[in-house]
This record gives structure tokens, sequence and C-alpha cells, in this order.
């Protein structure tokens, strides 16, 4: 009896200790100590792209295996991204409209929740990342020793000519924009590139300098080339029976650059899948009480900026 009444008053002490859970076996109390969540996600996310969500870095003071619960628990209006696995250590996501979206995690020891750790990852445009790339590129030149210029007068100058690359991107003059990237500012940096030396024409002299504000240049004009000639997969999701659209029918990419993005369909039964990388893509159409109907499309430089694909689903 004294025992059961000592263990009794030790249930009471160590429930009025803040933060402290509790696993009865039998006669012993066996204090559990609190998981801790710990979401990660990395670099800089635009619209459409495959986010990665990492949750490995949470942790229990005990050992005990962790479960794990994400959830969106913000989104920008209209969005319809969704986690793809959420009870995994490492899952994704895509986000399929521009702003910020906040992700929880809890994770839980089998005997009680940790608190949430939440993530705000903000999405950006394919314009709003050319930009960003623009002034990340004018950072570098702006701490470059003016020695490294034909003139000194020329580092000024030349992020100047790289203001004015993202004044068109910002009111959507996007070829004005690849016009002044490949036929003024790469004339100034491709010397050491085509003949391995400085030509008359170089702004930097410095071959190792030049190669690097070369290579920068390259990928921001890759990105102008995307947001200027952007590819669309679109087209009817129809019902075999009477042909006619189906309304909120879902296409995802099952496969390709962008795998898991999902798209529905409009009240005409028509979808698009807009800013399209070049790649294969696996397609699959699904619609309630109807059998899927899939597809495969390669996009290519050559494509042409609308692709046309039809799906139509018979009922099951």
């Amino acid at each position: 009896m004294r025992n059961k009444y000592f263990c009794f008053l030790s249930m009471i002490v160590l429930f009025l200790l803040d933060g402290i859970n509790l696993n009865i076996y039998g006669n012993s109390i066996i204090k559990n100590v609190q998981p801790i969540a710990n979401a990660m996600v990395g670099k800089l996310v635009k619209v459409n792209e495959t986010v990665t969500l990492n949750g490995i870095g949470s942790t229990d003071g005990d050992g005990d295996f962790l479960m794990y619960t994400w959830t969106l628990s913000s989104i920008p209006e209209g969005s319809l991204s969704e986690i793809t696995n959420p009870k995994a250590a490492i899952t994704t996501f895509i986000p399929d409209k521009a702003g910020t979206y906040e992700v929880t995690l809890v994770v839980n020891d089998g005997h009680v929740n940790s608190g949430p750790s939440i993530i705000k990852i903000k999405v950006v445009t394919p314009q709003e990342e050319v930009i960003l790339l623009v002034k990340s590129l004018q950072s570098q030149i702006a701490t470059f020793n003016p020695e490294v210029f034909k003139f000194p007068t020329m580092q000024k100058e030349f992020l100047n000519e790289f203001d004015i690359i993202i004044k068109n991107i910002e009111i959507g003059e996007y070829k004005n924009a690849l016009n002044k990237l490949e036929n003024d500012i790469f004339p100034k940096i491709d010397g050491c590139n085509t003949s391995g030396l400085p030509d008359e024409n170089d702004w930097i002299i410095n071959c190792e300098v030049q190669r690097s504000v070369y290579e920068s240049t390259e990928e921001l004009d890759d990105k102008i080339l995307y947001i200027v000639i952007p590819k669309t997969i679109t087209g009817y999701v129809r019902a075999f029976e009477t042909n006619r659209g189906i309304y909120k029918a879902k296409v995802t990419i099952i496969s390709g650059p962008q795998k898991g993005r999902v798209v529905e369909t409009n009240d005409k039964g028509i979808y698009e899948l807009t800013l399209l990388p070049n790649g294969k893509y696996e397609l699959k159409a699904t619609a309630s009480a109807r059998n899927p109907d899939d597809t495969t499309v390669t996009i290519t430089q050559y494509s042409n900026r609308y692709i046309i694909k039809d799906f139509s689903l018979a009922k099951r």
C-alpha cells in the first residue's frame, strides 16, 4: 500500500513539472523527452520548380523512432500545390503560383508530438529570378579591382549596362533585354572565351575575371530565352462517350523536368501546363469514375510555343 501511495505521489510531482511527458509501465514511471522538429529547404525557388523538404534534422532525446507530418499551412490564393508524401522524412512539392508558402513539420516519437517547425518559402516568377540573377552579377562586378577593366571608368559603365536589362525585364521587354545582352554585353567579354586572350573590344582584360563574368552572363542569357520563348502543353480532357470537356479533370506530369506538377481543366475541359523547359514529359489525365489516359511529349528548342495534346477518358 505504501509503495502504491509513493508511486501516486511521484506521478503528481512529475506532472507538475513543465514540459515533461510520462509513460507508465506497470508500477514504473518513465519520463519521455519531447521530440524536436527541424524542417529545412534549400535555395531560391521559382514557380513550377520541385521543392525538396528535409526533416532529417529532427531529433528525439530518447532516440525514439520519429514519425513525420508535413502540411502546407499557408499557400498563395489559387494554388493547387500539395505535398507529395506528407508522412516522409524527406518529401517534395511543386509551387504553382508565385508568393509565400508556409510549410509546417510536426514529428511524433510514438508518445507525443513535437512543437511545429515552420518555414516560409518565397517563390518567384521566372522574371523575378532573372532580375535577382542580374543584381547578383552586378554585385560581383562591383567587387572587382578597377584594374581588371581596360579603363577604370568601364566598371561603372558596365554596371549601367545591366541596369538597362533590369528595366527591360521589369516592363516586359524581354526581347530588348536579350538583344542588349547578346549584341552589346557579350562582345565586351568574349575574347578570352573564343581565343584565349582579351580582344580589342573587351572591357575586362583579366581572363580569369572575364571568364567568370562570361559564364554568369551565359546563365542569364538562358534564363531570358526561357521567358522569351516559353513552351505550353495544352488541350482538352474529354469524355469518351460524348466528346465533351470534363470540368476539373486533373493532368499530372508523372515524369519529366517538373514531375508531380498538377493542373485542373476549366469549365470547357481545357488544361494548360505553362512555362515548360525542354525535356521529355509523360502526362496522365484523371477524372472521377473514369479510366486515366496518358501520353508522352518531348519539348525541344525547335518545338512550337503551344503543343496540343488531348485526352479521352472512358467510364469505368
